[in-house]
């Protein structure tokens, strides 16, 4: 998360690095990860390091994307009203962009919270020795279809549950945006 959030800051500031790297973040999605997986093992051995870069590489797109689009998004009024009293580019980024950024960051943020159970569990039936995935495939190599049913169950609960972490994180930091839905209690 940290380092889409820097690399979406990073690309917003200087804009011919986005223009330069934006073409290999989109052909980084396009890999997919059972194949990238044993490369990072081969490259990396099988410690926590490939790991992590394979939970990274499908992690950081939501979190880029979204923050690139929400902090180009900002109002065009208060931009220029900030410019026409001397904000510098600075204060324009920490008093608009960033705040106008958040809730496109928290989209991102919800795609990733998915996202990173699913790879965990891909991360785990290539060189696990432990955890749901690993777990999964004890099962279904002794044909446990229950047990395999069981360890899905748990992923998508545990999907669902830092999922939920992020709602509750997102209607904590972002109070300014409009709710949808009956706000009146009138029922129309």
């Amino acid at each position: 998360m940290a380092i889409g959030v820097a690399a979406a800051l990073l690309f917003h500031l200087v804009p011919w690095l986005k223009a330069a790297f934006a073409p290999l973040i989109v052909i980084s999605q396009n890999i997919p990860v059972v194949a990238i997986g044993p490369l990072l093992i081969v490259w990396f051995g099988f410690g926590l390091t490939p790991k992590l870069i394979l939970l990274v590489l499908v992690c950081f797109f939501p979190i880029v994307m979204s923050m690139m689009t929400g902090l180009s998004r900002s109002e065009p009024h208060l931009r220029e009203y900030l410019a026409m009293i001397g904000a510098s580019r600075m204060e324009l980024l920490r008093r608009l962009e960033l705040p106008a950024s958040l809730p496109h960051f928290f989209t991102g943020l919800k795609i990733t919270a998915t996202y990173s159970v699913s790879t965990a569990v891909v991360v785990e039936w290539l060189g696990g020795s432990k955890g749901i995935g690993k777990y999964m495939l004890l099962k279904k190599a002794s044909y446990d279809a229950a047990g395999v049913f069981a360890s899905v169950i748990w992923v998508v609960a545990l999907s669902l549950a830092v999922y939920g972490l992020v709602l509750l994180a997102e209607r904590l930091v972002v109070r300014w945006t409009p709710r949808t839905g009956n706000q009146g209690g009138t029922g129309r």
